[in-house]
């Protein structure tokens, strides 16, 4: 189910077939370490900011959009 932010972050980053560590470093200092990035897809605020849905779009291949708001398509090739 992707009807929160946090379940989008975690289908998104699944879906680019990657690991919490994966990720960390196309995410940088915007979430931190391999922790962190499991914890904010739980506990992702309901309007993280501009930067973080960016850096989380930017490394996982999808729309911000999507990420936002759930509206699909996930990825922009899609479109």
């Amino acid at each position: 189910m992707t009807d929160t932010i946090g379940a989008r972050l975690r289908a998104a980053r699944e879906a680019a077939g990657m690991t919490c560590c994966d990720a960390r470093p196309g995410l940088g200092d915007v979430i931190g370490c391999c922790a962190s990035i499991a914890e904010d897809e739980k506990d992702v605020p309901p309007t993280p900011s501009a930067e973080t849905l960016y850096a989380y779009a930017s490394t996982y291949g999808v729309r911000e959009d999507w990420l936002r708001t759930g509206e699909e398509p996930m990825r922009e090739e899609d479109v």
